[in-house]
């Protein structure tokens, strides 16, 4: 009798990422959304504190990786609307900036953990990439509005 071989099929999935900035430096946010072919899509925003748009990008990407990753993604083709990083990343750009290479250096030791990957510079009007950024302002507007809460108490108490 044949001995029955099971087939192994890697989990692949689109990555759109988008970090932003409120100034350079200035409140930062990141946002991910991971579209597998099978399954539920994954998205995910979280406020980063005082930083550089180019950092919320690079975190973005990260947090996106680990995300797919932790979901059983082998397969990942990442979509960006940072060319900066898309170049870096791709080896078209050297990795100037002593701020950026720790965040470089933790995506590619990500990348490396996939059996796959691109990663392809993305239109900003493309509707993924539209989600993500719409995600980076919300968390952003609601770190805004809590601060402003904060100060208007600060106010209220020492008035």
């Amino acid at each position: 009798m044949k001995p029955r071989t099971i087939e192994r099929f890697d989990l692949s999935a689109d990555l759109y990422a988008d970090g932003a900035s409120r100034g350079n430096p200035g409140p930062s946010a990141a946002a991910w959304l991971v579209v597998p072919r099978e399954g539920d899509i994954i998205s995910d925003a979280i406020s980063l504190g005082t930083g550089t748009n180019n950092r919320a990008e690079y975190e973005a990407l990260m947090h996106g990786l680990l995300t797919a990753r932790d979901a059983g993604i082998r397969i990942i083709r990442i979509h960006m609307d940072s060319e900066l990083v898309v170049r870096q990343v791709t080896g078209v750009y050297c990795v100037r900036s002593a701020g950026l290479r720790p965040f470089y250096d933790e995506v590619t030791a990500l990348l490396r953990q996939f059996s796959r990957w691109s990663l392809t510079h993305t239109r900003r009007d493309t509707p993924e990439i539209q989600r993500v950024d719409a995600l980076c302002n919300a968390v952003l507007d609601r770190a805004r509005d809590e601060g402003n809460k904060n100060k208007e108490n600060e106010r209220m108490v020492s008035g």
